[in-house]
C-alpha cells in the first residue's frame, strides 16, 4: 500500500460505522465494473478449487462453529473495552467469566 493510501486507511478505521459503511460502498460502487466481474469469477473459481480438494480427500472442513468462534476471537479479544459487549453475546468465553 502506498503512503497516501496507508494514510487514509488510518484514518478511515477512525470512523464510526456507519461512516466506514457508506465509505465502503462509495469505495466498492467506484470500482470498474469488468475488474468486479473478474474479481468475482477469480473468487468462484477458488471455491471450486476448494470444494473439489475437499470432495477429493485433499482437504478437510473446519465446522462452522470454530469458524466463528475464530472470528469472534480476533474480533473481540483485542478489543478488551467491549468485554461487556462479548459477555452478552457469548457469555461463556467473556474474559474474566467465572462460569465456565
Amino acid at each position: 500500500m502506498t503512503p497516501t493510501a496507508e494514510r487514509i486507511a488510518q484514518e478511515a478505521l477512525r470512523l464510526s460505522h456507519d461512516e466506514k459503511v457508506e465509505l465502503a460502498e462509495r469505495l466498492l460502487l467506484s470500482l470498474d465494473p469488468a475488474e468486479m466481474a473478474e474479481i468475482e469469477r477469480e473468487w468462484g473459481e477458488l471455491a471450486e478449487a476448494r470444494l473439489d480438494a475437499y470432495k477429493a480427500g485433499k482437504a478437510t472442513a473446519i465446522p462452522v462453529e470454530d469458524v466463528f468462534a475464530r472470528i469472534w476471537g480476533r474480533i473481540l479479544i483485542p478489543f478488551s473495552h467491549f468485554d461487556d459487549a462479548r459477555a452478552r453475546i457469548r457469555p461463556h468465553d467473556a474474559a474474566g467469566s467465572s462460569n465456565g
